[in-house]
C-alpha cells in the first residue's frame, strides 16, 4: 500500500479552498455564507462531514449550504484522485469551523478557526488547520 501521508496535503487543500477565492457561490464565498448561516443559528462551531453529506448543527444544510456541502464532496474526491486514493480509502472527512474565536480581521470581518480531519478506516488521522479571516 502507498503511503497515507499526502492525505495531509488533502486536510489542507480542502481547507484552503472552502476558504479562498476560487470557491464564490451565487454572490458570495463559500466562507461567508457558512460564517452568515453560524451567526444567524446562534452556533459558533459547524462541523461537516462530506463523505455523509451531515452537518451539526443539522440546520446548516438548509439554504445555500445545502449546494455547498455537496460540491465540498466532489472536490474531496477529486483531491483524492489526484493524489492516487481512492474514497475507500477514507472513513471519514470533516472540516469543523469556530466562528466564535472573538478575533476581528482589518475589515471588521468575522476570522475563525478551522480543522480539516481526514481519517482512515484503520484509524489514522490526518488534520491540517486553518486560522484566518473569513474574507
Amino acid at each position: 500500500m502507498p503511503s497515507l501521508k499526502p492525505l495531509k496535503s488533502v486536510a489542507h487543500s480542502l481547507a484552503h479552498h472552502f476558504a479562498s477565492t476560487l470557491c464564490y457561490w451565487k454572490g458570495d464565498y463559500a466562507i461567508h455564507h457558512l460564517a452568515k448561516a453560524s451567526k444567524r443559528m446562534h452556533a459558533p462551531i459547524v462541523e461537516i462531514e462530506l463523505l455523509s453529506q451531515t452537518a451539526n448543527p443539522p440546520e446548516i444544510k438548509s439554504g445555500m449550504m445545502a449546494e455547498i456541502i455537496p460540491y465540498l464532496q466532489n472536490y474531496l474526491l477529486k483531491l483524492l484522485t489526484k493524489e492516487g486514493f481512492s474514497i475507500d480509502v477514507i472513513s471519514s472527512a470533516t472540516l469543523k469551523y469556530n466562528f466564535g474565536v472573538g478575533r476581528i480581521n482589518l475589515y471588521n470581518l468575522p476570522t475563525y478557526d478551522c480543522i480539516s480531519s481526514i481519517i482512515t478506516h484503520d484509524g489514522r488521522k490526518y488534520e491540517a488547520n486553518l486560522t484566518e479571516a473569513s474574507n
